[in-house]
């Protein structure tokens, strides 16, 4: 379950409490800009081999099929607070990111296959000990590390990172207010 505690460290600061209120927004921004996605999948689209069955996510569609990705600015919808960061590297080179996002203590956003975090958000992730695991995928030897207990906030439009690691980039939003 989030908490909104205190994560130490100069670059910290609490976590807000949510508004009572589900309809009241919570985002300002886009977090990837119109000219930079193609289509925007819902909540539930199928897409095989990777999803036989409905995504508990939205993606923003960003790369045509065959062509190679661009990278394109992913930037916090709002203000918002990253609370945990998983990095997934390759032993076949590349790596990819999941960024995780508090507008308040209980909405979590996150922001699945970012190619690359920005220089404050990877300086933040510098001062932290993760925790890792690495496994064989059947094609090469993948290591992911968590770094958890954040608490860095980011300025609505704030830079992230880019996008995408290879087709488009996954958008997920978990309100624990909700039953």
């Amino acid at each position: 379950t989030p908490t909104s505690s205190q994560a130490t460290g100069p670059s910290t600061t609490q976590i807000p409490a949510c508004p009572s209120s589900v309809s009241t927004p919570l985002f300002d921004t886009l977090p990837i800009a119109p000219g930079d996605f193609l289509a925007f999948r819902p909540l539930g689209f199928l897409s095989p081999p990777i999803h036989m069955f409905p995504a508990k996510h939205s993606a923003f569609s960003m790369t045509p099929p065959g062509a190679t990705a661009t990278p394109r600015p992913v930037r916090a919808p709002g203000r918002v607070w990253v609370k945990e960061i998983w990095e997934a590297r390759f032993s076949t080179g590349g790596a990819n990111y999941q960024v995780f996002v508090y507008p308040c203590s209980d909405v979590r956003v996150y922001f699945g296959h970012v190619a690359t975090i920005a220089d404050r958000l990877m300086t933040e992730l510098g001062t932290r000990a993760p925790s890792c695991n690495s496994f064989n995928d059947g094609s090469s030897m993948v290591t992911t590390c968590r770094y958890e207990n954040m608490s860095l906030p980011l300025e609505s439009g704030e830079l992230m990172g880019t996008g995408p690691d290879s087709a488009g980039v996954d958008f997920g939003v978990a309100d624990f207010r909700l039953p």
